[in-house]
């Protein structure tokens, strides 16, 4: 949604400086954005509650939200956004990740999948007390330890980047 409204504004942003050949001093100087702020006062705002603003860079009006925290920089789910970088462009730091994302699902598959190991790890033929059979008992086990990583990797991989 703040992309949507960033890319709405930056393009009324656009179509003024096109029309006048100069940077309007705010949002509110472009006609089309004052027209949809008469109408909606929320437009000019972020889902944050920080007004969306106008600044210069590189020679250019962009429009900027600071994001999350309302701070200028971040990294992150706090990272500024704009046209060029939208929302969930910089990668989520550790923190807010651990902070935000609901792991119960994923570690209850997790001890799942390690307990399905530990079941699989001891049934079988293998007698130790033969010659060979406790090579032949670790490289099963090796086996069934490699595929349990390669299941859990797979699942951490799907979970992890959404969330769920």
């Amino acid at each position: 949604m703040v992309d949507i409204a960033i890319r709405e504004l930056q393009a009324s942003v656009d179509a003024y400086v096109q029309r006048t050949g100069s940077a309007p001093a705010s949002l509110t100087n472009v006609p089309e954005i004052q027209t949809l702020a008469a109408r909606d006062p929320k437009f000019l705002v972020d889902p944050w509650g920080a007004p969306y603003l106008l600044q210069l860079i590189n020679g250019k009006p962009t429009v900027i939200s600071y994001g999350r925290d309302r701070r200028p920089g971040g990294r992150g789910l706090d990272a500024d956004i704009t046209v060029s970088t939208p929302y969930g462009s910089d990668l989520v730091t550790m923190s807010q990740f651990l902070r935000h994302t609901n792991r119960l699902p994923v570690t209850l598959i997790c001890v799942g999948n390690a307990l399905l190991v530990a079941l699989l790890a001891f049934v079988g033929q293998t007698d130790t007390r033969e010659s060979g059979g406790l090579r032949t008992l670790l490289l099963q086990l090796g086996i069934k330890t490699a595929m349990a990583l390669l299941v859990a990797s797979f699942i951490a991989s799907v979970h992890a980047p959404s969330g769920h």
